[in-house]
């Protein structure tokens, strides 16, 4: 009977695990995405059905993350006007 209890308090240990694991640190990838879910669904989308507005948000955050574009060199950005030009 008693191994009966620890499974199933091993159990429950194990969800609030999972649970305390999956919880976001930042919110900055949560409103990013409801971000563009609320650009993608305009007026002239808002016929689509939400799987592919999902799907159509994965392909725009996997483009954002190209590494090319991710690690590329700024442009050379002059100084400010009013920073005295050695």
């Amino acid at each position: 009977m008693t191994d009966d209890l620890s499974t199933t308090h091993n159990s429950h240990s194990q969800h609030v695990a999972v649970k305390i694991f999956d919880v976001t640190v930042n919110s900055m990838a949560d409103e990013r995405t409801a971000s563009t879910m609320n650009w993608l669904n305009s007026a002239l989308r808002s016929s689509l059905k939400s799987s592919t507005i999902v799907s159509q948000v994965q392909v725009w955050q996997w483009a954002l993350m190209d590494p090319e574009r991710v690690h590329a060199v700024p442009p050379f950005l002059p100084p400010p006007s009013h920073c005295p030009v050695p």
